[in-house]
């Protein structure tokens, strides 16, 4: 108790030198109690306007009359008599006439005869001679190509210019033509006239506003022997910042979930709901990794290890690597981290033997020295507000084995 006196002293003067004006903090004190109302309030300051009249000199444009002269330029109508004239222009007109022309035709016709007397020949057939008496022996030359020009008519078009007159009337053209004239107006001018007058300005201004929080405090779980203080922190943003220390007996871990909201209304902010602590007992939590790796052990079908005993099988995150320990290259046989369902636990007195039934996982072993690391873990990261690191949520070890 005199040690839990001390430890608050020191928390409250952390708070102090540690938070500014605009937090506010609360101690509760848990012994036991099922729950708590936590009332806090802090401010924030906001820059607000307001109207205020304030008096000013204004001006205004007031009107008068001005005379003013100097040349403008008018116009007048002028017109003149065009007599009337003899217009001619030329036309063209589409004249089409028939023309013979000639294209050339070609036909092919047979060559020219040619003939040539023979000699006289002398025959002799059986001891019986006789002369042939010459003849004329004709051929037809090579054909040949004959083209004469052959007269077709053609219809042909084309544009022809042809004159055209006639006489136009006469008639009068006018124009308008600019000239100056010195003309006197009155016109509307404006000067500036200063008065008296009051303005409506927005004027800033700080604002408190407070901040209040009203929450249900709520604890469940291992509560008994439980003995802790909890520090709740309100920011001017509405942010509640909780811290929790254990100093019960049979040490605890501590959980908290909260389910808060902000309401903004025009002269404070509301922060309520609820903030709900579970107690866990930290030797059970903490037990698988509490103790060293031991006897792992290894053959063709199983490996297996000794933990500290497991009250939380889901939580149980175990990673397994068997590679060959001999001077030939790295074979490494599994990597892996194993699913739930790909290890079995078996519960011993005061531990917990893993079991990893190798064939089940198409694991086959070759050669005889192995190398075994085992690393198993919790998955509590971030789940706990009071624990102190998380390397107490792990535990690893390496062996050398040999089938």
């Amino acid at each position: 108790m005199e040690m839990k006196k001390h430890f608050m002293s020191a928390l409250i003067l952390f708070l102090i030198s540690q938070f500014t004006f605009a937090v506010d903090s609360q101690v509760i004190q848990f012994d036991g109690q099922a729950e708590d109302f936590l009332k806090l309030k802090t401010f924030k300051t906001e820059t607000r306007f307001r109207e205020r009249v304030i008096q000013r000199t204004c001006t205004r444009k007031v009107p008068y009359q001005d005379r003013e002269c100097g040349y403008e330029t008018r116009h007048r109508r002028e017109c003149r008599y065009e007599p009337g004239r003899n217009v001619c222009e030329t036309r063209y007109e589409r004249v089409c006439r028939n023309e013979t022309r000639y294209r050339r035709e070609c036909s092919a016709r047979p060559g020219s005869q040619r003939c040539h007397m023979t000699r006289p020949q002398r025959i002799c057939r059986n001891g019986r001679c006789r002369v042939e008496p010459p003849r004329r022996i004709c051929q037809d030359g090579p054909p040949r190509q004959v083209c004469n020009n052959v007269p077709y008519t053609e219809r042909v078009c084309n544009q022809e210019p042809r004159q055209s007159c006639h006489t136009t009337p006469g008639e009068n053209i006018c124009s308008n033509v600019p000239y100056q004239e010195y003309v006197c107006n009155d016109v509307t001018r404006y000067r500036n006239e200063t008065y008296a007058c009051n303005e409506t300005i927005q004027e800033p201004y700080e604002f408190e506003k407070p901040v209040v929080a009203n929450i249900d405090v709520k604890y469940s779980g291992a509560t008994n022997t439980a003995d802790s203080a909890f520090v709740f922190s309100l920011f001017e943003d509405g942010e509640v910042k909780v811290s929790a220390s254990d100093y019960s007996s049979q040490d605890k871990l501590i959980s908290y979930s909260k389910d808060l909201s902000l309401v903004e209304k025009p002269n404070k902010s509301v922060v309520s709901g609820e903030i709900n602590f579970k107690f866990f007992n930290k030797e059970r939590v903490l037990s698988p990794v509490s103790r060293e790796i031991r006897n792992v052990t290894l053959n063709q079908q199983l490996t297996a290890f000794s933990i500290g005993k497991v009250f939380h099988p889901k939580k149980l995150r175990v990673r397994l690597k068997i590679e060959n320990n001999g001077p030939r290259r790295e074979i490494v046989f599994l990597d892996k981290e194993l699913s739930e369902d790909e290890f079995v636990i078996v519960e011993k007195p005061n531990q917990s033997r893993i079991r990893v039934d190798l064939d089940a996982l198409g694991v086959e072993l070759r050669g005889r020295k192995f190398k075994v690391k085992v690393d198993i873990s919790l998955d509590y990261k971030n789940k706990f507000m009071n624990l102190d690191s998380e390397q107490e949520l792990s535990k690893s070890t390496e062996v050398d084995l040999v089938l």
